[in-house]
């Protein structure tokens, strides 16, 4: 049987505590790179957790997790509120310094975000499909992402086929459904199904790949489909922070494809940040600038 997905989350959670602690003599002298990524990814890792899902959906026992996160972290004063406490946490920007301190502020402002109210979305669609959360316990960071993966990729199929089945019914639908119900349900269930897995591969840091065969279908559909809004919102969900491929003979039109990914994803990821993902979208579909068309190698 598979577990829960607090019983997923609680495995997870006490594994980063032991990480950190792990990590934490380390950051103290404050000369391994390492060490301080590591501390870094964990206390990222135990930030999301709670700010999308609460600690009382991962342990039944608030009080003494609180206490013993409070203790790691040193953060001041008497409350018990982990928001709250984050702001407060003098003592550990002090230890690891000015990029820590930027760190925890990029998570302050995480918090305030509307993040969190769509991880709950993706969570209740989880819910629903038990098999899409079957992680086994881990031995290793990077066994933790091959299961991780496994699990976007296999909810990454199962959304595609109600994503096809959605566009199908926007692009057959005649000039006289342009302002009917329907239609503007079909819209909304399109964004129900895009938004929770940009969601997803955010909180993991942007370390899945995509499924390239599963998304270049996507982008061939889209592509038949003139809701410009809606084409550019799905796939500035997707652009990934990767490599640019070597400069080169023959590879320049790859390199410029993916700087133009890099530079969409950005203002995508920024702007999502500072709780402006709609006014970001907006922007691109009134004015609809285009950059300079690639120049193939094929041209």
């Amino acid at each position: 049987m598979s577990p829960s997905l607090p019983e997923i989350l609680r495995s997870l959670w006490h594994r980063r505590l032991g990480l950190i602690e792990h990590w934490r003599p380390a950051v103290r002298q404050g000369k391994d790179p390492e060490a301080l990524h590591q501390f870094r990814v964990s206390i990222r890792t135990l930030l999301s957790i709670h700010a999308a899902f609460g600690l009382k959906t991962i342990h039944p026992e608030l009080g003494p997790v609180c206490r013993r996160l409070k203790d790691i972290l040193q953060a001041a004063g008497p409350t018990r509120d982990l928001d709250v406490q984050l702001v407060r946490v003098r003592d550990l920007e002090e230890e690891a310094g000015n990029d820590l301190a930027d760190f925890l502020a990029d998570w302050r402002r995480f918090l305030t975000t509307q993040r969190s109210r769509a991880f709950r979305t993706w969570v209740s669609e989880l819910e629903r499909f038990p098999d899409l959360v079957d992680l086994k316990p881990v031995s290793s960071e990077a066994e933790e992402s091959r299961h991780l993966q496994t699990c976007f990729h296999h909810h990454l199929h199962r959304r595609s086929d109600h994503i096809h089945k959605v566009l199908h019914a926007l692009n057959t639908a005649s000039l006289t459904d342009e302002t009917s119900t329907r239609l503007h349900r079909l819209r909304i269930r399109l964004k129900q199904v895009r938004y929770p897995l940009a969601v997803w591969n955010e909180f993991l840091g942007g370390r899945l790949d995509p499924d390239l065969a599963t998304f270049k279908q996507l982008q061939d559909e889209l592509g038949t489909y003139h809701d410009q809004e809606v084409h550019l919102a799905w796939l500035n969900a997707f652009f990934q922070q990767t490599p640019a491929p070597q400069t080169g003979a023959g590879n320049d039109y790859l390199v410029q494809a993916s700087q133009r990914r890099q530079r969409l994803f950005r203002r995508f990821r920024d702007h999502w940040l500072e709780g402006q993902l709609e006014e970001f979208l907006r922007s691109l579909t009134s004015r609809l600038e285009p950059e300079p068309p690639l120049k193939s190698p094929l041209a």
